[in-house]
C-alpha cells in the first residue's frame, strides 16, 4: 500500500525536524523539507505530495498563506497551517485558501496525528466525490447525446425513405434507359449506406430494438470473412483462429455482422502500410471470447478511454464520424456481454469481447426471396404522415399498386376523413411520432369506431412495444411497404 507524502515548510529547523520524526514514525513519506515557501514552490513539481504542512510566518518574500494559495490554484494540493498566530486577521487571510487544518503552536503529538489524518481522508473523499460527480456528467452527457442521435436518426429515416421512394418509382419509368438505371442504382445504393448510418445512431442511443437469435458465431464469422477482405487494404492479411469448443451465443446476427465489420475497419485503419488481422475465439467458463487483433500503431494511453465515446474519433472530420466503435459498445453491451481494449502505443491493439455462451442449437437463418412485382389489391387505406414528401411517396406506392388512397397530414384530419367514409376504411397506415396525437393513440380511437379496420403502424424511432407485423420500420422500400400492406389485409381477425 502507498504511503502519503507529507511536505513541510517550516522556517524554524528544531520544529520542522520534530515534526518531521513524528510523521515519519507515524508511517508518513516526509520527502522534503523547505524554509521559505518559493523553495518549496520550485521543488513541488519533483516532490508531488499529498499534503503540504505550512507555516504562515516564513522567511523569505512570500508568507505561507501567499505561498499556499499559488500551490492550491497550480497544483490542487491540500495545505495545513502550522501558526502561533490565531489572530483574526491572520485566520481571515488563511480561510480565502480553504485550508485543510489549522494548529496553533505550540501543539501536541497527537493534535498533529489527527489533523494529518482528518486532512488526508478529506482529500481522499473529494477526490471520490469529483470522480463520482465527472462519471455523472459522462453519464448525462451519454444520455442527452443518445436522445439527440435517436432523434436525428428518426428525421433521416423519414429522408431515406423519401430517397430510396422516389428512386424506386424513377427507375420503373427508366427501365429501358441503362445509363439513367445505372445512375438511380447508385442513389439508391448511397440511402442504404445512410440508412446503415442511422441504425449506428439507434444503437448508440438504445434506440434501436436487436432481434437475437442463437446463432453459431463461427459460421457467421466465416461468412463475413469475404466481405472483410473487400474493405480493408491489400497489404493486410487476416487470420482466422477460432478454437471456441461452443460457439453457439444469442445476438443480433445483424447487428453482429455490424460489430465484425467496424473492428476489422478500425483495425486496417491503424495498419496504413500494410499488417496482419487475426480474428480468434476461445471459450472461458461459460463465456465465448471473441478477440481481434492488429499489428497496427496502438492506441495512445491518454485517448484508450476515450474510444468507445460516440463522435471521438482521431480521424481528419472527413473520414470519420466517431460511432462506429461506439456502435460496437452499445451493441455488444445489449447483447449481455462486456468489450475491453488491450492496447499499447506502437505494439498493435486487442478488441476482447466477451459473449455468454447459449446452451440451445443455433437456429437457421430465413432470408426473405426478393419480390421484383410488390403485390397490389383494390382496398381503401388511409394514410397519415406528418411529412409531406413522404406522405406524398407513399402514396404514390398505394396508388400505383390499386389501391384507394385517402392521405392525411395529421390526426385530425385523419379522424374527419374516417367519419366522412363511414367506416369504409380497410386500412389504416400511420406514423407513430405526429404532433398533437401520436399514431397509436390515432388507431386505438379509430378501432373504438369500427373492429374490421386493420392498422399497420411506422416510424424512424425503434420501440420494443412495437413489434411484429403491424409495424414497419423506417426506411423501408417500395416492395417492403406493399408486401407488409397485403400481408395485414389478407389475414383474418
Amino acid at each position: 500500500m502507498k504511503k502519503n507524502s507529507i511536505l513541510i515548510v517550516e522556517d524554524e529547523n528544531i520544529v520542522a525536524l520534530n515534526i518531521k520524526k513524528k510523521l515519519e514514525s507515524d508511517g508518513y513519506v516526509v520527502p522534503d523539507v523547505f524554509s521559505t515557501g518559493e523553495e518549496a514552490i520550485e521543488a513541488f513539481p519533483a516532490l508531488m505530495p499529498d499534503l503540504v504542512l505550512m507555516d504562515i510566518l516564513l522567511r523569505g518574500d512570500m508568507d505561507g498563506i501567499q505561498s499556499a494559495e499559488l500551490l492550491r490554484s497550480k497544483y490542487n494540493v491540500p495545505v495545513v497551517f502550522l501558526t502561533a498566530y490565531a489572530d483574526e486577521e491572520t485566520i481571515s487571510r488563511a480561510k480565502h485558501i480553504e485550508p485543510f487544518g489549522y494548529i496553533v503552536k505550540p501543539f501536541t503529538d497527537r493534535d498533529l496525528k489527527l489533523t494529518v489524518e482528518l486532512a488526508l481522508y478529506r482529500r481522499k473523499m473529494e477526490t471520490e466525490r469529483k470522480q463520482l460527480e465527472e462519471q455523472l456528467r459522462q453519464a448525462q452527457k451519454m444520455e442527452a447525446i443518445g436522445r439527440l442521435s435517436g432523434g436525428i436518426a428518426h428525421d433521416f429515416n423519414n429522408i431515406i425513405t423519401v430517397i430510396m421512394g422516389y428512386t424506386s418509382l424513377a427507375k420503373e419509368k427508366a427501365a429501358e434507359n441503362s445509363s439513367i438505371e445505372y445512375e438511380l442504382q447508385g442513389i439508391h445504393q448511397a440511402a442504404l449506406k445512410a440508412s446503415n448510418l442511422t441504425r449506428q445512431l439507434l444503437t448508440f442511443s438504445r434506440g434501436q430494438q436487436l432481434k437475437p437469435e442463437n446463432i453459431d458465431l463461427h459460421s457467421l464469422i466465416k461468412n463475413m470473412e469475404k466481405m472483410i477482405r473487400r474493405l480493408i487494404s491489400g497489404q493486410i492479411s487476416i487470420h482466422l483462429h477460432l478454437n471456441a469448443e461452443h460457439s453457439c451465443v444469442h445476438v443480433d446476427p445483424g447487428q453482429m455482422e455490424q460489430v465484425l465489420l467496424n473492428l476489422a475497419v478500425n483495425a486496417s485503419d491503424a495498419m496504413p502500410d500494410g499488417g496482419r488481422i487475426v480474428i480468434a475465439s476461445k471459450n472461458e467458463k461459460k463465456a465465448l471470447i471473441l478477440s481481434v487483433t492488429d499489428t497496427g500503431q496502438g492506441i495512445d494511453e491518454t485517448i484508450k478511454s476515450k474510444i468507445f465515446e460516440p463522435f471521438f474519433t482521431t480521424k481528419p472530420v472527413t473520414e470519420g464520424t466517431g460511432l462506429g466503435l461506439a456502435t460496437v459498445y452499445g451493441v455488444v453491451q445489449q447483447s449481455g456481454g462486456s468489450i475491453k481494449v488491450i492496447s499499447e502505443k506502437g505494439k498493435g491493439s486487442t478488441f476482447r469481447i466477451s459473449l455468454p455462451v447459449s446452451d440451445e442449437k443455433a437456429e437457421d437463418s430465413e432470408y426473405p426471396l426478393r419480390i421484383d412485382k410488390p403485390p397490389g389489391g383494390k382496398e381503401t387505406v388511409l394514410l397519415v404522415e406528418d411529412e409531406k414528401p413522404l406522405r406524398e411517396v407513399l402514396s404514390q406506392f398505394l396508388v400505383k399498386a390499386g389501391y384507394t388512397v385517402f392521405p392525411a397530414s395529421n390526426a385530425g384530419e385523419a379522424i374527419l376523413i374516417f367519419e366522412n367514409q363511414n367506416s369504409g376504411i380497410d386500412l389504416l397506415i400511420t406514423d407513430i411520432v405526429m404532433p398533437h396525437m401520436n399514431g397509436k393513440k390515432l388507431a386505438e380511437r379509430l378501432l373504438n369506431e369500427s373492429t374490421s379496420l386493420k392498422v399497420l403502424l411506422m416510424s424512424g424511432y425503434i420501440d420494443e412495444k412495437f413489434t411484429g407485423e403491424s409495424f414497419l420500420k423506417k426506411p423501408f422500400s417500395q416492395s417492403q411497404l406493399l408486401t407488409r400492406v397485403r400481408d395485414i389485409l389478407d389475414t383474418t381477425q
